[in-house]
């Protein structure tokens, strides 16, 4: 089965007064073939780099690893999405998110330890509250074309 039918398939499957795992993002990452229909949504229409961001550091936050492994995905993630002109730059990037990721990343390999891994996972909040604020509102105009009918070929 191809992937327009599968979509298909999805949305009419889910009640249109009923907006499903789409009624929220903490239900929405719990429900793969809906996020996936959802990140083809945003492919079409716009950016998913706030939702990719937002998939990311959520792995960030629950993964395991040497010190030196999370200040790696730290500056991955950070060069990324944070700082301005990368390629998967998040909206509303600016000082106050970029300065303090900045300043835990200026601390060279061999100085990190184990209780700058915390640090590094929560680093990335501020930037994460941005991200689902905008995530939020796309899937507030998902929701809106779905009940108005729209058909993913007529975006």
């Amino acid at each position: 089965m191809s992937f327009s039918k599968r979509l298909k398939q999805c949305l009419s499957t889910i009640a249109l007064d009923s907006h499903g795992p789409f009624s929220n993002l903490a239900e929405l990452k719990t429900h793969p073939a809906h996020l996936a229909v959802f990140i083809n949504y945003l492919l079409s229409i716009d950016s998913p780099n706030s939702l990719f961001f937002y998939v990311i550091t959520d792995a960030f936050q629950s993964a395991q690893g040497s010190p030196k492994d999370f200040r790696r995905w730290a500056f991955e993630i950070f060069t990324t999405f944070v700082i301005p002109n990368s390629p998967l730059v998040i909206p509303n990037s600016d000082q106050s998110i970029i300065q303090p990721i900045d300043k835990i990343l200026a601390t060279t390999s061999e100085q990190i330890c184990e209780a700058d891994v915390e640090i590094l996972k929560r680093v990335f909040v501020p930037g994460r509250q941005r991200a689902v604020a905008d995530i939020n509102e796309h899937m507030a105009n998902f929701r809106q074309k779905r009940q108005l009918g729209k058909r993913f070929s007529q975006l």
